[in-house]
């Protein structure tokens, strides 16, 4: 079963960064929606405390749970584990096709836990719009969640990690949550970055470096809501991060907020919209293809 597979890879790969000297954050401005940084590395409150800065107004203006940060080493990825924890690296730092390293600003960083904050809050609207469908799966995220804070703090191990881990991808739901949700839950966090920012390239700024391959560069555009997609590049967007595009240049074409107030209104008109057509889609027993997905989601939105 792939998902579990992925599922208990990414778990085991993270618990690579985990060491018997982790330590919680003494920073003094980590607060409000940031309950705690975990550092596995060096410390770094500057970083920790830009990020909680970043948090905390899209908390405020977009509602949102509280949640810890784990911060590692070096990685060219962050996450939100569907629970109460986003794993941030120390510096985002991005391959190229021959192997070379391109070090990023702290910038792509702290975009990324603004993108990754963003799965948090929509991840809180579908237990409350799923409760029979993914509540059970939801309470399985939560215990994965706990015991990975537990393990990088030294208080539980990494086997009792794996045994929740292996519970939680032979879960029935687990496989449905992936096929319907991922790409909406993508699409969402980065409305929710880039309204923050108040930069439709503030994804495309983030992931962009120099010496990326023209390939690498027509996909991340696709996170871009200041660009229609190439058609001549649609055999890109069954990728989950890629998938609404489409959805993304309407947003920022038809429905780029003025002010803060404005890009709450939108936010959660889109959240809701998704819903709907998420609710679809289970009911109908399929996840569509982006074309489709796309134009669904972008009738909805038009909905007075």
């Amino acid at each position: 079963m792939k998902h579990l597979a992925a599922l208990v890879l990414s778990l085991t790969l993270s618990l690579l960064f985990i060491s018997f000297s982790a330590q919680a954050s003494n920073c003094s401005g980590v607060n409000g929606a940031i309950k705690d940084v975990v550092f596995l590395a060096q410390p770094n409150c500057d970083l920790a405390e830009g990020v909680s800065i970043v948090v905390n107004e899209i908390a405020k203006t977009f509602g949102g749970p509280n949640i810890t940060v784990i911060m590692g080493s070096v990685s060219n990825n962050a996450s939100f584990d569907l629970g109460h924890l986003i794993e941030l690296p120390y510096q985002m730092i991005f391959y190229g096709q021959y192997g070379a390293s391109y070090p990023m600003s702290r910038v792509s960083v702290i975009t990324s836990a603004a993108h990754e904050y963003g799965h948090a809050i929509f991840h809180e609207r579908v237990k409350k719009e799923f409760p029979d469908k993914f509540g059970d799966l939801a309470a399985k995220f939560a215990k994965v969640s706990d015991l990975k804070e537990a393990v990088a703090r030294g208080k539980a191990t990494s086997e009792q990690l794996s045994k929740a881990a292996l519970e939680l991808a032979a879960a029935p739901a687990y496989a449905d949550f992936s096929k319907y949700l991922t790409a909406y839950s993508e699409f969402y966090a980065d409305v929710i970055t880039v309204f923050n920012f108040e930069s439709k390239s503030a994804m495309l700024k983030a992931l962009y470096y120099d010496q990326m391959s023209d390939n690498e560069y027509y996909y991340v555009r696709t996170r871009d809501f200041d660009s229609k997609p190439s058609s001549s590049h649609d055999d890109m967007l069954s990728e989950d991060h890629a998938k609404l595009a489409y959805v993304r240049a309407y947003v920022g074409e038809f429905m780029w907020p003025e002010n803060r107030e404005q890009a709450r209104v939108y936010a959660d008109k889109i959240l809701s919209a998704i819903m709907v057509v998420a609710k679809e889609d289970i009911k109908s027993g399929r996840s569509p293809e982006f074309k489709e997905m796309s134009d669904r989601l972008i009738a909805e939105l038009k909905k007075p």
